[in-house]
């Protein structure tokens, strides 16, 4: 090797060092970033999902809440940067990540969020928030926890025991669209909230006879008596003095022969 290629060689590697020790620093300072509403731009609201989008010096983080299986993935694209500025014209790098909300209801907030590969990425709780290799996925650490909040604020969910739920007047359009004919259900904050759909009839009895504390929504006022039959074998209506919440709605209990009220709850739409 010549002399010359020695040094251009050289000349490289000293520059490729450089770029690392300075993306290394830039990478691992703290982020600072405004958890306003105005930062993020709404790409989809309708009866199918919620997407939102977030940037952070040219660099794209997406959300997206599918509304039937109430399933929330993130998407970075980002750019090979140093200090701010594109690295030579490379393209951009798309990652998809999943995320596993784990609560999200009374001031709490409870995430895992996993790469392609299933490794996790990023965590996130009630009071911290830490990234488990920020110099690999920065825009996470930066932009995932206020993009998730504003996610979830926008879908009006809760979400208990790894389940989320949508207040049921954001999932009205979705419920009369779809074919399922029962989701998960919850009565929180005096209203009733709607979970994912169960992936056929069998599923959401056998949920309820799990528990009489599990609760459904029934697509419609046949459904909801068909589930109830299946349950105990008789329905009982609501009465009066029975829940009355601010969102309230009208529903069934299980009943049985010797005239047992089962205590849950499987509303319907009118």
């Amino acid at each position: 090797m010549s002399i010359f290629n020695k040094r251009t060689l050289s000349l490289i590697l000293s520059i490729c060092l450089l770029v690392i020790v300075l993306g290394n620093n830039v990478l691992a300072k703290d982020h600072k970033y405004s958890n306003d509403s105005d930062d993020f731009e709404i790409i989809q609201n309708d009866y199918k999902a919620i997407v939102l989008k977030g940037e952070y010096e040219g660099d794209e983080l997406y959300a997206t809440f599918d509304k039937v299986t109430h399933e929330i993935t993130m998407k970075a694209v980002t750019n090979a940067s140093v200090m701010g500025m594109q690295l030579f014209s490379a393209k951009p790098k798309e990652t998809e990540y999943k995320v596993d909300l784990k609560e999200y209801h009374d001031g709490e907030l409870s995430a895992v969020i996993t790469n392609e590969d299933g490794e996790v990425e990023y965590e996130i709780d009630t009071t911290k928030v830490s990234a488990q290799a920020p110099l690999v996925v920065p825009l996470l650490e930066i932009l995932g926890s206020a993009l998730l909040e504003e996610l979830l604020a926008i879908a009006a969910a809760i979400t208990i025991g790894g389940i989320t739920y949508v207040v049921v007047t954001e999932m009205a359009d979705t419920i009369r669209k779809k074919s399922y004919n029962y989701y998960y259900a919850k009565v929180k904050y005096g209203d009733v909230y709607i979970g994912p759909a169960f992936p056929n009839d069998s599923a959401a009895f056998a949920y309820l006879n799990e528990s009489a504390k599990n609760d459904v929504w029934a697509k419609t006022k046949d459904k909801a008596t068909q589930a109830a039959m299946k349950v105990a074998g008789y329905a009982q209506y609501c009465t009066s003095n029975d829940y009355k919440g601010d969102g309230y709605y009208p529903h069934y209990h299980p009943k049985t022969r010797s005239g047992d009220k089962i205590d849950n709850h499987i509303f319907y739409s009118n």
